[in-house]
């Protein structure tokens, strides 16, 4: 099986690329290609669907850092991303207004469900769990979100709608541009974010980046050892 690996910059995949020759590699019958996209959704959805051009890979894996909104959740947890919102399309006018709440788009339009791009696969991968990677959910910005009202809009924005299980919820730059091109392509892909900060938390001396990087790379590992 060809494995695309991708992630937003070096320092989130170099520690990945150091394994290459480690014997979980050695033992599978994978071709792993890494992609380095760049920061945000445009440098990304760019550079995930060139590779695509290129390599027409089978399974697709994003990883790297996140922040999370939620304090309980310890710092260096890895969370594979269930559910995808996208978090700077839309206005904001005294509270959040996304694409969907303006009309501009149908909140299930498909590859939309909810406002979510939805990763179903995850619900047959009951491997994860046994890997000790949990599921979560995701908001993909444009800016580091640190205003606390702000802060407070999202999470109400995009708490889990009715009949749907609340998840952890985290921030990041790309991650709407994985499972939007994911699910129009109908390919299998994963989102792998190890928590290295909380949300609004600018002061990077209380981040654990390098624990977050850690934990996320021995996480894909697990994943690249259990794809058939």
């Amino acid at each position: 099986m060809k494995i695309s690996i991708f992630a937003a910059t070096e320092l989130e995949l170099a520690p990945l690329q150091k394994q290459e020759n480690e014997a979980l590699f050695s033992r599978t019958s994978h071709q792993v290609q890494y992609c380095t996209t760049g920061v945000g959704m445009l440098q990304s959805s760019f550079h995930i669907h060139r590779h695509l051009y290129n390599y027409q890979p089978d399974f697709l894996l994003q990883i790297g850092i996140a922040g999370c909104f939620d304090s309980k959740l310890a710092l260096g947890t890895v969370v594979a991303v269930q559910r995808e919102y996208l978090g700077s399309l839309g206005v904001n006018e005294g509270h959040w207004r996304d694409i969907f709440d303006l009309g501009l788009q149908g909140g299930s339009d498909a590859p939309f469900n909810q406002k979510a791009l939805i990763n179903s696969h995850i619900k047959e991968w009951g491997w994860l769990q046994k890997a000790g990677i949990i599921t979560g959910c995701s908001i993909t910005v444009d800016e580091i979100t640190t205003d606390l009202a702000r802060i407070e809009d999202l999470k109400q924005a995009y708490a889990a709608p009715a009949g749907v299980q609340s998840l952890p919820m985290l921030e990041s730059m790309e991650g709407a541009s994985l499972h939007y091109i994911g699910l129009q392509y109908h390919l299998p892909f994963l989102q792998l974010r190890g928590v290295s900060n909380y949300i609004g938390q600018r002061d990077k001396s209380k981040w654990q980046i390098g624990p977050a990087l850690n934990a996320v790379t021995a996480a894909a590992l697990k994943v690249i050892g259990q794809i058939k």
